[in-house]
């Protein structure tokens, strides 16, 4: 259960590659689904872009991120905190 004034998982990942990066992403052993595109349980990420995916009412770890097409990946977890970002 989230405490009040935790509001969720923020996950930045960039694709380092130089190919189109499909991406699968687990929270506390749990595979998210894409907020935007609920049916895909995958992330595709353009060559040098990066994608900031928010995840409301989840929070905590591990977060894993696992690149299926073998790109370089960077990635960092931020949780909402009351109005702001903690990491």
């Amino acid at each position: 259960m989230l405490a009040s004034f935790m509001r969720g998982d923020w996950i930045l990942i960039s694709n380092q590659g130089t190919g189109e990066a499909r991406v699968e992403i687990h929270i506390a052993g749990v595979r998210m689904a894409d907020p935007d595109n609920p049916g895909n349980e995958f992330f595709t990420i353009p060559e040098g872009s990066m994608i900031m995916p928010q995840f409301n009412n989840t929070k905590g770890g591990p977060v894993q991120v696992s690149c299926l097409t073998g790109q370089p990946l960077l990635a960092s977890q931020r949780v909402l905190y009351k109005d702001g970002l903690s990491r």
